[in-house]
């Protein structure tokens, strides 16, 4: 973060017709969390410490209101393909229009040469990011071109403003999306800049 917040805006807001009733409870969202490890200690409880405060923003119980259907992985990723199986198999490409989607992602990330944005898994290999890396934007994506009517995407990674330049190269192929659907990303740490441990869940309990 440092002073360093980047929020991207990927449309304006509009009045969506309403949807048909699904197989949620009206009025429930769904919350995806990606935790992203590198195998260490601390990140497990820097990560352990960030799902307590996102799940009290969005999971809530009555009386406070349905809140949102969790759902994570039942696996650590290690690499690339555990995070697309979870993509494959979350449901998230496959949200409902009336269905509010909120996508959290943390880990460690990096920035290529290239100025594309990665997330590292314990798999990942700095010096060969195109064959062992994962592009965030390829998460981001997922949330984005879902037909949810209403997307937030935060990825509280280092350096994840990067995504900016990326996400609005794609802005095009989204054209279908942005004319029918809100859709934000929230990134919170600029270029070259770190997310100290800890302090986004701070930024929440304090805001909670």
């Amino acid at each position: 973060m440092n002073g360093q917040r980047c929020e991207i805006g990927l449309a304006q807001p509009t009045h969506a017709p309403e949807a048909a009733e699904g197989p949620h409870t009206p009025g429930q969202g769904a919350l995806f969390l990606l935790l992203l490890e590198d195998g260490t200690d601390e990140m497990r409880a820097a990560i352990d410490d960030q799902l307590d405060a996102v799940a009290a923003w969005w999971v809530k119980d009555p009386p406070e209101g349905p809140g949102f259907r969790q759902v994570e992985p039942d696996y650590p990723p290690t690499g690339w393909h555990d995070v697309e199986r979870f993509l494959a198999t979350s449901g998230i490409r496959e949200v409902e229009p009336h269905v509010p989607l909120v996508l959290y992602v943390t880990g460690h990330g990096i920035t290529s040469g290239a100025t594309m944005h990665y997330a590292v898994l314990r798999d990942t290999l700095p010096e060969r990011l195109l064959a062992t890396g994962l592009r965030t934007t390829e998460v981001i994506v997922a949330a984005l071109d879902s037909l949810s009517q209403d997307v937030l995407v935060i990825a509280n990674m280092c350096e994840s403003s990067d995504v900016g330049s990326e996400l609005q190269a794609m802005e095009r192929d989204l054209t279908h999306r942005t004319r029918s659907a809100t859709l934000h990303v929230l990134a919170t740490a600029g270029p070259q800049r770190k997310v100290p441990a800890g302090a986004f869940a701070a930024i929440l309990r304090e805001e909670y």
